[in-house]
């Protein structure tokens, strides 16, 4: 006879396997025990904490959420799939850790490299550290100390690589030393930082490792529990400078959102691909929940969409009437969204030609927005172009210190080399409302540049 066993995740119930009977024992540790008892790894009397050096810097925290499940049920030894997950103690770092304890046919060390361990580090960098499989040189080895009923003790220490591109071609090899944690699968701080969402008929679960406000955009970062941390997601909301409760939509070129597994076509939406819902429910502090649903971009539905975050370094600005913002799209599945106030709009006449000049900026004034046409005639209802005279787009651009391109800073900016349009769709002696379109070019720094398509450009601003 065959039973199910359920263990709660943030609220969420995530299935087991199904355990055999005869499998529900204590499981055995691999190592000798080192220690025993509640202690914790830190010395204190809770049960759920971690502690480690990235490159001799000292992090330790709470572990959030821990829970297993038994893969290969119907071979005679399954194995066990661990997954635990903690944030450091000033909400600054993240750490997920995913074990395969196989406790048959290799018992000892557990090596990330023989693809029966994950580990994965948010330091606060550009995005995380990792060791999974034969990736590149990373190798973590976990030692169980104790395994018995749902209390786990375990020490780690190897080699962390830094990802450079979504398919997770890596760069720089980062020491993880003296590393140690403890848990009971089921119980937890629950740090809120939780994501799911059904995919079709299928459900994906989830951390975020990082939540910001980045120019009037709250963008959520995280990885699924499931495929050794391959998985990442990202679910993008454009808030405005304050985050409030409301209904956010993709159509309106406010929603975006990646799920992405290397290999696999992801389920992908912007502003004109797919169709998804973002109602934000609360916002305490910095503490942000929500739900969401939709369509991918194959008309697969995204349904019972859930998210909790802390956003990070939050600082409310206030949100103007006059504002910009626009939306960027590359070819390999990365949409980015973008938005602000608007400080300056004006008019002038030099050497017969009329020129509109709008300064914005965004992130409480670190980033700024720029917009320049001209015409040989009055500044009017009406197309203006890059590499155009009569009707001339002089300058667009938007640069922010927040890094998005491969470690370098925030630098968009329309040229002649590919079409950029403004159209003034209105404009008087009091404001003038338009739509940006066409091409962005992205800086690459010394390595040159790439393009994108500018989706839902916008603006709005008073004389």
């Amino acid at each position: 006879m065959s039973t199910k066993k359920f263990l709660p995740l943030f609220g969420f119930i995530l299935a087991a396997s199904i355990i055999c009977n005869s499998c529900k024992k204590d499981l055995k540790p691999q190592t000798p025990p080192t220690n025993t008892g509640d202690t914790a790894v830190s010395g204190t009397s809770n049960n759920n904490r971690w502690e480690c050096k990235i490159d001799g810097v000292e992090y330790s925290g709470t572990v959030d959420t821990s829970f297993y499940e038994l893969i290969h049920t119907d071979d005679p030894h399954p194995d066990t799939v661990i997954y635990c997950n903690g944030t450091s103690d000033d909400k600054g770092a993240n750490i997920h850790f995913n074990i395969i304890v196989n406790r048959t046919y290799s018992p000892g060390p557990i090596k990330s490299s023989a693809y029966n361990g994950l580990l994965a580090v948010d330091t606060v960098s550009t995005r995380f550290l990792i060791a999974a499989g034969s990736f590149n040189g990373s190798d973590v080895t976990y030692i169980i100390d104790t395994l018995s009923g749902n209390k786990l003790r375990a020490t780690f220490s190897g080699e962390l690589i830094l990802p450079l591109d979504i398919g997770l071609n890596g760069g720089s090899i980062h020491s993880v030393t003296d590393g140690k944690f403890n848990c009971e699968f089921g119980v937890g701080d629950s740090e809120p930082k939780t994501f799911s969402f059904a995919n079709g008929t299928s459900k994906s679960e989830g951390y975020f490792s990082s939540a910001s406000v980045i120019s009037n955009t709250l963008e959520m970062d995280g990885l699924t529990y499931n495929n050794f941390g391959y998985e990442t997601f990202k679910l993008l909301v454009r808030t405005g400078g304050t985050i409030k409760p409301g209904i956010y939509k993709s159509k309106k070129g406010d929603v975006g959102l990646q799920a992405i597994t290397p290999g696999i076509d992801p389920f992908y939406v912007n502003d004109t691909l797919g169709d998804l819902t973002v109602t934000i429910n609360s916002v305490n502090g910095n503490v942000v929940t929500g739900v969401f649903s939709g369509m991918n971009k194959d008309s697969t539905s995204i349904s019972g969409g859930k998210f909790s975050c802390r956003v990070k370094n939050y600082v409310p600005q206030v949100d103007s009437v006059n504002k910009w913002d626009f939306s960027e799209d590359e070819p390999v599945f990365l949409y980015r969204m973008f938005g602000g106030n608007i400080l300056t709009a004006t008019k002038s006449e030099l050497s017969g030609r009329s020129y509109l000049y709008i300064i914005g900026e965004s992130d409480n004034e670190d980033s700024r927005f720029q917009l320049v046409i001209s015409s040989n005639s009055a500044i009017a209802p009406g197309i203006y172009k890059t590499g155009s005279y009569t009707n001339a787009l002089n300058s667009l651009y938007f640069k922010s210190n927040t890094k998005i391109w491969n470690g370098n800073t925030t630098y968009l900016y329309a040229d002649d080399s590919y079409p950029a349009y403004c159209r003034i769709d209105s404009i008087d002696a009091y404001k003038v409302v338009g739509t940006l379109y066409g091409h962005i070019n992205i800086s690459l720094s010394s390595a040159g540049k790439t393009g994108a398509e500018i989706k839902k450009g916008r603006f709005r601003a008073s004389f």
